[in-house]
C-alpha cells in the first residue's frame, strides 16, 4: 500500500475544506478552544514530562497537534487518507483512542516544520 506523510494530508485535508493554517487558527481562537488542555484530554498516560511538553509548546504547534490528531486519527481508525497509509502509522500515535507520548513526540517533531 503507498504511504502518505501526515504533513501532505494534513495540507491536502485544509486545501479540499478551502481554508489555510491561519484560517484554522483564526477559528480554533475565535471559537475560545483550549488547544493545551484539549490535547492533554486526547493523551494516553498524562505525566509530568507529558504535561511540560504540552505546556510548553508554541499556541499554534498545539493548535496543529490537537487538529491533526483529531481529523487524521482518532476520527479515522482506518489509518487511511484518501486510500494512502498514513505515516506516520496510526499504530504508531494512537492507542485505543488515545495518543501514546512517543506518538504525540513524533507528530510536533514533524508538524513543526509545516509553521
Amino acid at each position: 500500500m503507498n504511504k502518505l506523510s501526515v504533513e501532505s494530508a494534513l495540507k491536502d485535508l485544509l486545501i479540499e475544506y478551502g481554508i489555510t493554517f491561519e484560517d484554522l487558527f483564526l477559528a480554533m481562537y475565535s471559537e475560545n478552544i483550549d488547544v493545551y488542555g484539549e490535547l492533554l484530554e486526547r493523551i494516553e498516560v498524562k505525566s509530568r514530562d507529558v504535561i511540560e511538553t504540552i505546556n510548553n509548546l508554541p499556541w499554534k504547534l498545539a493548535a496543529l497537534t490537537l487538529f491533526t490528531i483529531q481529523a487524521l486519527y482518532l476520527a479515522n481508525p482506518s489509518g487511511l487518507y484518501k486510500g494512502y497509509l498514513l505515516t506516520p502509522s496510526r499504530e504508531e500515535v494512537v492507542v485505543g483512542n488515545k495518543v501514546r507520548f512517543s506518538g504525540l513526540l513524533f507528530l510536533i517533531s514533524r508538524l513543526k516544520n509545516l509553521l
